[in-house]
């Protein structure tokens, strides 16, 4: 599966990424992982990799969330830092949404596959 990320998306994730890198340090492997798919579309060839990769922009959004929420109590909330770091959380909350929509995807087509029922709704 390929998840389509617009220019925009992939520079919130590498932003938010590389600070999760250098504030937290972890979870490394995930986020360096995360970051050597992002100069295009994002390549699902496997439930695994699809997984990893929710793992990884799960991650980063929160670390994208918690920056927007530092911004706006450390300046306000029409803040050009905290408008950025709004963006930024939002664009890759888009991703991370649509990733989550192929993994429902992935997950009934496994089970249909299986011959078990399906159902798209939690």
């Amino acid at each position: 599966m390929i998840c389509p990320c617009s220019f925009e998306e992939l520079r919130a994730l590498t932003a938010g990424a590389e600070g999760l890198l250098v504030t937290r340090g972890a979870p490394q492997a995930l986020v360096r992982d995360l970051l050597d798919q992002l100069d295009g579309d994002l390549e699902l060839p496997s439930g695994e990799e699809q997984a990893r990769t929710l793992s990884g922009v799960t991650a980063v959004v929160q670390h994208l969330r918690e920056d927007m929420d530092r911004a706006i109590l450390d300046t306000h909330p029409a803040a050009e830092e905290t408008v950025d770091a709004y963006f930024n959380y939002a664009h890759a909350l888009t991703v991370q949404h649509r990733l989550a929509l192929l993994d429902g995807e992935r997950r009934a087509l496994e089970a249909l596959m299986k011959g078990e029922d399906v159902s798209l709704h939690p």
